[in-house]
This record gives structure tokens, C-alpha cells and sequence, in this order.
């Protein structure tokens, strides 16, 4: 009986040792299969990393065509803005070439006809001159003798699109611009006084004007007075020495850059893209500078002396 339940505890404690066994096989297993899904995660992990840094790689690059390609159309933007002031400058060159051959031509027209008075009845050593300038004004009159032939009259047309805002105050020059500047910020510098001379006037008059040139808008502000710099000078000397209607005349053609806007005193300009908009909120921020009276946006085309704005 003793050796019955001896082997039967024997045969037991086999399986329990056989049991025991396949517990740690499978716990081996378990063990196995949670390194393989480990391994597995760390490469997802790690390929997930890959991705995303080739990602920002490709949103820098992509940022850097973009940057590259800003910086092509402003360089555009400028070519064309320095293309159009070259073709307006050499505009502006062959009307001061036509004007110098016009008055050269009246020149030696008027200096032939004085020269042929004065030289009647002398000796006979003046007429190969005379011969000369004969043959010369024939040669330059020539086209306007023929009556036949078609006339080409060559205009100038002159670009008056910007934009002019009237100001009206009692302040000198640079307080008035101190005071834009300060306003707009933008920084009006002084530049040479513009000269310019009337068809009537004996002397030229004298404007103070002032500039700003703000490259990465593509705009140009400008600040041009009313009243010349001599006014004071004219109307002192007219005042010690007796003065005539011509020079009272005179007087008045030079006090004026635009006469038909007397109660203006400055002139500000802006060359460029403007909107209504922003120049409807140019006027009301002028307007309330302290030192300024009233400021009206002007219609360039409705004035008479709008050719004085062009410089």
C-alpha cells in the first residue's frame, strides 16, 4: 500500500514538473513575441522620425523657392519702374532737344536778317559770309517753305497720374515737413530749391521743395511751397523804388507755383499705386496735424498751371 500511493506521488509530482515546464516555454513564448513587437515599434518609431524630418526638410526648401521667387518679382517690379522713368526722362530729353533746335533756328533766322541790314553799301569781303549764312537759313527753312510737303509737329504729353494733396498753413517749410514726418512716417529731406520760369517772366522763381523716396513701396513723396522764395525780395524792392504795371505783373507771375490755388501754401505729392482709399486716409491724417489748417485732395488735370508739377 505504502509503495501504491509512493509512485502515485511520484507520477503526480511528474506532471506538476511537466506543467511547470510548459508554463515557461509559453512565458518564453510570451516573452519572445513582446521583443518582437518592441522591436518592431522602435522601427515604426524610427521611421516615423525619418518621415518627418524629410518633411521639414521639403517645407524649408519649399520656403526658400518661395523667398527666391519674392525676391525675383520685386526685382521685376523695379526693372519696370526703372524702365518707365528712363523712357519719361528721354521724353523729357527730346523735348529739350526740339526746344534748342527751335530757338537756335529763330536765332539764325533773326541774326541773318540783322547781319544783311548792317553790312549794306560796305565792301564786297562780307558777301562770302553773307553767301554762307544765306545758304544755311535756306537749308534749315527749307521743310517749313515747302507748303506741299506734310508737317509733323511732335507733342509731348506729360504723365500727371499721382497724387496732390493742398495744405494749407502759416508754418516755415521744415516744421510743416518735420511735421508730416512725424505723422506718416516717412522722412522728407530738403532738396535744391526748384527753379522755374514763366514765359512772361524777366527772372526765375524759386520754390523750396523737399523729397522722400520709399523704394520698397515704390512710392514718392514730395513736398513743394505755394510761394516762391523771393516773394519777400520782389515786394521789398518794389516797395524803395517805383514800381510800374509790368513789374507788378511780373510780380505776380513769380509770387505762385499753382496761382489758381492762392489759398494753398504747400503742395504734397505722392508718385505711385495709391487707392481712394489710402488717399482719403492721407488727407484726414494731414488734416490733423496741429499746425495745419485745412488739407484738400486736387484734381491735377483741372489745373491750368499743372506743368509746374512736373520736375
Amino acid at each position: 500500500m505504502v509503495r501504491v500511493v509512493f509512485f502515485g506521488a511520484l507520477v503526480n509530482l511528474s506532471v506538476l514538473i511537466w506543467n511547470l515546464s510548459v508554463v515557461v516555454c509559453y512565458l518564453t513564448t510570451l516573452v519572445y513575441h513582446l521583443s518582437v513587437v518592441i522591436y518592431h515599434l522602435t522601427t515604426l518609431v524610427c521611421y516615423l522620425s525619418v518621415l518627418i524630418w524629410k518633411l521639414s526638410a521639403h517645407v524649408y526648401y519649399l520656403s526658400v523657392v518661395i523667398y527666391h521667387l519674392r525676391t525675383l518679382v520685386y526685382y521685376l517690379s523695379v526693372l519696370i519702374y526703372h524702365l518707365t522713368v528712363f523712357v519719361w526722362q528721354k521724353t523729357v530729353v527730346v523735348s529739350l532737344f526740339t526746344k534748342l533746335f527751335n530757338s537756335l533756328f529763330m536765332y539764325f533766322c533773326r541774326n541773318n536778317k540783322r547781319v544783311k541790314q548792317r553790312r549794306k553799301g560796305r565792301k564786297d569781303v562780307f558777301k562770302i559770309k553773307n553767301v554762307f549764312y544765306s545758304s544755311f537759313i535756306f537749308a534749315l527753312s527749307a521743310p517749313l517753305r515747302e507748303t506741299n510737303m506734310a508737317k509733323h509737329t511732335l507733342e509731348i504729353s506729360y504723365d500727371y497720374d499721382f497724387l496732390l494733396i493742398g495744405i494749407s498753413s502759416h508754418e516755415k517749410d521744415y516744421r510743416i515737413c518735420w511735421a508730416l514726418n512725424k505723422k506718416l512716417g516717412i522722412d522728407l529731406v530738403k532738396q535744391d530749391s526748384l527753379e522755374i520760369k514763366g514765359k512772361k517772366q524777366t527772372t526765375p522763381s524759386y520754390f523750396s521743395f523737399f523729397i522722400f523716396d520709399k523704394e520698397e513701396d515704390f512710392l514718392e513723396y514730395s513736398v513743394i511751397a505755394n510761394f516762391s522764395e523771393n516773394k519777400a525780395l520782389v515786394t521789398k524792392e518794389n516797395t524803395l523804388f517805383n514800381e510800374d504795371d509790368t513789374s507788378k505783373k511780373d510780380q505776380s507771375e513769380n509770387e505762385l507755383l499753382i496761382p489758381e490755388q492762392k489759398q494753398m501754401n504747400y503742395f504734397f505729392m505722392v508718385r505711385g499705386e495709391v487707392d481712394d482709399d489710402e488717399a482719403e486716409e492721407l488727407v484726414k491724417s494731414i488734416k490733423e496735424i496741429d499746425v495745419v489748417q485745412t488739407a484738400i485732395r486736387i484734381d491735377v488735370t483741372q489745373l491750368k498751371s499743372k506743368q509746374n508739377l512736373i520736375f
